[in-house]
């Protein structure tokens, strides 16, 4: 690939200088950060072929810009070595009516584009270029404009416009098939600006009037039918010169480009409600700007050279950001990705946090705080004694936001504590927070069942060595209180975080000065399990995550884990810092980071999931010849030795299909017989749809007694009876209920997520071990668990950081 890139970018500022000693000055369009924590490179020469002067989208893939030219080809500059080649032929003579842009490449390598009437092109980047092309006749209402990528469902979205409308769709896995989810009327009547996904449910969409430039924050995947219901906020954020790009990048945070304002922003999380304070001025410009595109560890910028006509080489130019603080926030491991959401406007007490749809709360001195998920927006919530009176010297600890919406917490101040207190977010017109007492013990950790939605608190004798799991059941105003485990501290430690690891057990943490004490409580049986897990820090907080792991932080050691088997695997790593606060919002894990980076502070609160994946088109390349030439997707599976498709039915359509690494399953506990391995996949319901039928077609033929075997982190592998081989043997039919039983997001969203496979009988795996429960729905009916990541670490194809030619030239602020 070429020298380092710290070489040849030394190269690029040493050129410059020898221009400058014999009095040439370089034609570079440039940069200039506004802090001394970004690197400006500048000065990508003049291309040939020259880009097209009216298309500023364009792309980077591994060291390559992607850009449009005037032939309507489209060519790959290298940023190591400054060779050029051919990417794509368009094979298309665009004209006025006929022309072509949008340059995106997804997470994949798949290049996408669009004219300006209905058509998508796509082609695969992995492959030998000039890479084939493929297209997708969209039938989209008005033309098409721009593409997005959530990076939490993996989701290619795109938009087209009319005179008056804006329509919204997601692009499924296959290409060949959208949903259209939302239509928008611009709120000024302006032109359609760039779209970018601000959080997991919350999309930007720009709008220039004249040279002001509006974001609009949006939900276009939310279920209700009234179109109103999907604008969270309009005029989310204004800003002068317009908006003319727009792109996630470090951390996954959001920048903009204002096109005739020269400038880059940053888009400042959490939003406060001021313009003035929600966007910071990052870097400005010596000309126009076009698009942004993100790639590696660079931020990339087109410019415009003024006034220019002429379809010459330099008429469009191309520079970058670097943020060389970036790496101060957390170290991710594997496919896990990060994004910096902010610190909360009020500093959270004791680091905790929880979640209820799509709000977070939290305890900030004598107030608990709402924290939008969508918006960022804070707000305090009202809390008042049965008297109506405000809740005045209560010090709330151990928020817990159930199932049947209502908050749970204690009082930190109370002493001896013995209140738990229940605010009710339906039907509570008054703020009320009633007190619950007559637990064994002192109150220290609330624990809710994730199938009953039941309540357990975990508590210490006072001023011994006693410690007791109480169960709490509520009918109205009749609450019962069961003991359901009495034993001694084993460590002599103090309460750690406690959760349902089991329909039956609780993982309970006992806390020493200097490690972490893992118990498993039958709720049953009362009896205890020394001892299950040992950890050499103290553990802060556990929580739910995706397919209902769970997933615990460690504080001053800094470290966030899955817990899998009695074993903690690391999934990040804060630098500089503590991990503490854990949550989980049904899309990836929110974090809390205490400490300091460099020279500024990026403490505060980080999401971290895990990267979506995606199957073969089975058309594009089948992968086994005896599978069935109507699977939508189909992978290799069995190391290789086979394979596995899959088919949507009416109103369902396939998002993904992966198959999951043979030595993964292997590390599972009781594995089932799965002669052909096992997959991943998502399916996408259309509205008002909530029970579905796919087929999978199995490369060889199978027993009439094959069952499909699911598997969930919390519950192990059970089968799943809700299915029929064929006749053949060669496929089977499953039917699947968003939400229900089956479905390992565990509500209902128009999603279904489904890791399994094929399983015959084997009398050899009927063992049962730590954390593996194959005998009842576990997941059923918990709610806020649905996340499109993985089970395993995946393996992407291998991307090479982002390169520099050796004529750019670096300058710092």
């Amino acid at each position: 690939m070429g020298m380092p890139k710290r070489n040849i970018r030394m190269m690029g500022i040493g050129l410059a200088l020898v221009l400058l000693l014999f009095g040439a000055a370089p034609a570079f369009s440039a940069l200039t950060p506004a802090y001394d924590q970004y690197s400006a490179y500048n000065g990508i020469p003049s291309l040939d072929p020259a880009p097209k002067r009216d298309e500023g989208s364009f792309a980077v893939y591994q060291d390559y810009l992607i850009y449009l030219a005037y032939d309507n080809d489209i060519y790959g500059y290298n940023l190591e070595t400054g060779n050029i080649l051919k990417v794509c032929s368009s094979a298309i003579v665009a004209d006025e009516t006929h022309t072509l842009g949008g340059l995106f490449v997804s997470k994949e390598g798949f290049l996408f584009f669009h004219d300006s009437q209905k058509t998508i092109y796509y082609a695969n980047l992995a492959g030998e270029w000039p890479a084939i092309k493929r297209y997708y006749g969209t039938s989209c209402t008005g033309q098409l404009y721009g593409f997005a990528q959530n990076p939490w469902t993996g989701a290619v979205w795109y938009i087209s416009t009319t005179i008056v409308h804006t329509y919204f769709y997601e692009l499924y896995s296959d290409k060949d098939s959208a949903k259209k989810h939302m239509v928008y009327d611009l709120p000024h009547d302006g032109n359609q600006g760039p779209i970018a996904w601000l959080g997991p449910r919350s999309l930007l969409s720009g709008e220039q009037v004249g040279d002001t430039g509006y974001l609009h924050l949006l939900d276009p995947a939310y279920p209700g039918t009234q179109e109103n219901e999907r604008e969270i906020e309009a005029n989310f954020l204004e800003f002068p010169g317009g908006v003319s790009g727009a792109a996630r990048a470090w951390y996954n945070m959001v920048y903009a480009a204002s096109g005739d304002g020269q400038s880059v922003y940053l888009i400042q999380m959490p939003y406060n409600g001021d313009d003035a304070f929600n966007y910071d001025k990052i870097a400005s410009a010596d000309r126009p700007l076009g698009g942004l595109f993100f790639y590696g560890d660079e931020l990339f910028a087109s410019q415009f050279e003024a006034e220019s006509g002429r379809k010459d080489a330099g008429d469009l130019s191309y520079s970058s950001l670097v943020d060389d603080y970036v790496s101060e926030g957390l170290e991710l491991q594997g496919n896990y990705e990060t994004y910096y959401m902010g610190f909360p406007d009020y500093n959270p007490s004791f680091d905790q946090f929880t979640v209820l749809d799509r709000n977070m709360y939290y305890p900030s001195s004598e107030s608990i705080y709402v924290y939008d998920l969508d918006t960022s927006g804070e707000t305090e919530l009202i809390l008042k004694d049965s008297e109506g009176e405000a809740l005045d010297g209560v010090l709330p600890f151990q928020l817990l936001a159930a199932q049947n919406d209502k908050l749970y917490f204690l009082d930190y101040n109370e002493d001896p504590r013995f209140s738990i207190y229940e605010y009710a977010f339906e039907d509570n017109e008054d703020d009320i927070a009633s007190v619950i007492t007559g637990c064994t013990g002192i109150p220290a950790v609330l624990v809710e069942h994730p199938e009953t939605g039941d309540l357990y608190v975990a508590s210490y004798e006072d001023g011994g060595d006693g410690m007791y799991l109480n169960h709490i059941e509520i009918d109205g105003s009749v609450i019962t209180r069961t003991v359901v485990a009495d034993f001694d501290r084993f460590h002599g430690g103090n309460n750690g975080p406690a959760i349902f690891s089991g329909s039956q057990t609780v993982l309970y943490v006992e806390n020493t000065g200097e490690k972490a004490y893992f118990h498993e409580i039958d709720t049953e049986k009362g009896t205890v399990d020394q001892d299950v897990m040992v950890w050499d820090y103290p553990v802060r907080s556990m929580s739910y995550g995706p397919y209902n792991s769970i997933f615990m932080t460690d504080g001053d050691n800094g470290g966030l884990y899955e817990i899998k088997a009695g074993q903690a695997i690391s999934v990040a790593t804060a630098l500089n810092g503590s991990a503490s606060g854990l949550c989980y919002d049904g899309y990836s894990l929110i974090m809390m980071k205490g400490g300091f980076g460099k020279d500024y502070d990026v403490t505060g609160l980080y999401r971290v999931w895990e990267q979506p994946q995606f199957g073969v088109l089975a058309d594009e390349e089948c992968l086994n010849e005896t599978i069935s030439s109507s699977a939508d997707f189909t992978v290799l599976t069995d190391d290789g030795e086979a394979s596995i498709g899959i088919r949507g039915g009416t109103d369902v359509t396939v998002q993904y299909l992966k198959a999951l690494d043979d030595e993964y399953l292997d590390s599972l506990p009781s594995r089932p017989n799965l002669p052909l391995g096992a997959v991943d996949f998502r399916l996408a319901y259309d509205d008002d749809i909530i029970t579905g039928t796919i087929t999978i077609y199995f490369s060889k033929e199978m027993p009439g007694d094959t069952f499909w075997w699911k598997y969930d982190e919390a519950k192990g592998w059970y089968k799943y009876e809700n299915c029929t081989v064929a006749d053949d043997g060669m496929s089977m039919e499953i039917v699947l209920i968003d939400g229900g039983e089956g479905d390992a997001d565990g509500i209902q969203n128009g999603y279904v997520v489904d890791p399994g496979g094929p399983g015959v009988p084997d009398n050899n795996n009927n063992k049962k071990v730590w954390g593996d429960f194959t005998d009842d729905c576990f997941i059923k009916g918990a709610q806020s668990r649905i996340n499109s990541a993985l089970l395993a670490v995946f393996v992407l194809l291998a991307a090479a950081f982002l390169g520099a030619n050796a004529i750019r030239r670096k300058i710092s602020a």
